[in-house]
Formats: structure tokens, sequence, C-alpha cells
């Protein structure tokens, strides 16, 4: 996301307008403009960060899978097949 994008300019520019419309002054339509725009990218950046963290937890339960698989099984002590 870049203030110098084409895409970027044109939403600002369509926030701005559609906020005059609404009747505010050009300075407020502004701001609350690129205060929508924060706040989608925010938005977008933390549900971003969740699906990353839920790939890294998926990643680690799989390797922890793979490690308990391919471990040997531990055998009692004593040799005894029963308990007393």
């Amino acid at each position: 996301m870049s203030n110098y994008s084409l895409a970027t300019q044109q939403r600002l520019e369509g926030l701005t307008q559609g906020f005059i419309a609404g009747g505010m002054d050009p300075a407020t339509a502004a701001n609350q403009a690129l205060a929508v725009i924060d706040r989608i990218v925010r938005r977008e950046s933390y549900v971003m960060a969740y699906n990353d963290g839920f790939w890294i937890v998926g990643l680690v339960l799989i390797g922890c899978i793979a490690v308990i698989w391919l471990a040997d099984k531990v055998k009692s002590p004593g040799g005894a097949s029963g308990a007393h």
C-alpha cells in the first residue's frame, strides 16, 4: 500500500468526495478518508497475522506428531510384563 499508487489515490478521492457530499468540509473529509483507509489496512493486517499464527501452530503440531510417530517405544524397567 502506497500513497502514490493510483488505486489508493482513487479510493481516497472517492471517499473524500463521499464525505463532502455528506456535508463535511474538504479538510475534514480528507482526514476522515485517510482514517477509513487506515482502519481497513489495520483490519486486513490483523487478519493476515492471525492466519500466519494458525500456520505456525499447525506446523508445530505436525512436527510434534512426526516426532511422536517416529519415536521408539519406551520399555518398562526390569522387563516385567505385569504390574504388582
